[in-house]
């Protein structure tokens, strides 16, 4: 039998909203903790009617669905994404966002509303912004943490905002945990150890790829000669580092053709290449085909699904 969740001790009614369909808390950060941490806004369970529908739009912060029961459909950027039992969906309430009830039986979910400082490159990180639904979860594990925030946040003990901020890190490290690598990260031909210079020049590549490099640049980032090193990069991971870089370049520029409207000589400006014909060429020879054919290849099925895609009802409901 599970533990209920024990009465919070504060009758303040800003701090708590019970409702037939549903039970919040709120929290009111303080200064420090919009500095420095994650930070719970409001959080709470809901189990809503047939008719539940609710809306965001140009807010601030970050929504969390957890659904418990049956499935709740999200109509993002005019896509509709769908959670089921055990699944997640995570979104930027800045974008014009609403959810409610689909299929039969009844819907439960638990929810929080946070934000944090670095918590827009976590959301990118995540991927959340392509595909805000992740699965499969440990569903045991989001449903212990949800319950343990959701006393600190009824409580409010001594130093719950620091805890507060742990329990959503745990959070989101399920979220991390569920999702395949990503796609714009460059796979080396097998794992295998490597020396400190070769990790530190490979974390050097990963953040300026976008700039101008030179393989005696990222040398001597590494504390190495340019001949040493070359020699040491080519052994540890199969490739020179020019090529390295470029397959890296490559990779990152895969996803911009998938998910951009950029043009391809903003592409290759972007990901770090100064020549578009340069650009296409080294496409064509790692991905074997040319930067204009991959966009095609790789739209043309997601046109297909927005088009396939039932609607759902926008209006929005009152409660979350």
């Amino acid at each position: 039998m599970t533990a209920r969740l024990p009465r919070p001790i504060s009758k303040i009614p800003w701090k708590e909203h019970r409702s037939p369909t549903g039970h919040e808390y709120y929290s009111y950060p303080t200064p420090l903790a919009r500095k420095l941490w994650l930070y719970v806004r409001v959080m709470g369970k809901t189990r809503p009617l047939a008719t539940f529908q609710h809306g965001h739009h140009d807010e601030d912060g970050f929504i969390l669905h957890f659904v418990t029961r049956g499935r709740l459909a999200h109509r993002i950027h005019d896509r509709t994404h769908t959670a089921g039992k055990g699944e997640a969906c995570l979104f930027d309430v800045a974008s014009s966002v609403t959810y409610g009830k689909t299929g039969g039986g009844k819907l439960a979910f638990q929810w929080v509303w946070f934000n944090g400082r670095d918590v827009p490159l976590l959301f990118q990180e995540l991927r959340a912004d392509e595909n805000p639904i992740f699965a499969p979860l440990d569903a045991a594990r989001m449903d212990s943490l949800f319950r343990e925030l959701m006393e600190l946040v009824s409580r409010q003990p001594p130093a719950y905002e620091i805890r507060a901020s742990a329990m959503l890190s745990l959070m989101l490290a399920e979220l991390f945990a569920s999702r395949s690598p990503r796609a714009g990260a460059t796979t080396l031909p097998q794992p295998r150890p490597l020396s400190v210079q070769v990790r530190r020049s490979l974390d050097y590549i990963a953040r300026f790829y976008e700039y101008p490099l030179t393989v005696k640049q990222i040398a001597a980032k590494a504390g190495q000669s340019l001949h040493y090193f070359s020699r040491l990069f080519h052994r540890e991971i199969g490739m020179p580092p020019i090529t390295y870089l470029n397959r890296h370049r490559i990779e990152q520029a895969k996803g911009l053709l998938e998910m951009s409207n950029k043009s391809i000589e903003e592409i290759a400006h972007t990901v770090g290449f100064a020549d578009p014909d340069y650009f296409a060429r080294a496409f064509r020879k790692i991905a074997g085909v040319s930067p204009r054919q991959y966009r095609s290849e790789k739209q043309k099925p997601a046109a297909g699904r927005a088009r396939s895609r039932p609607k759902t009802p926008s209006t929005p409901g009152r409660r979350h």
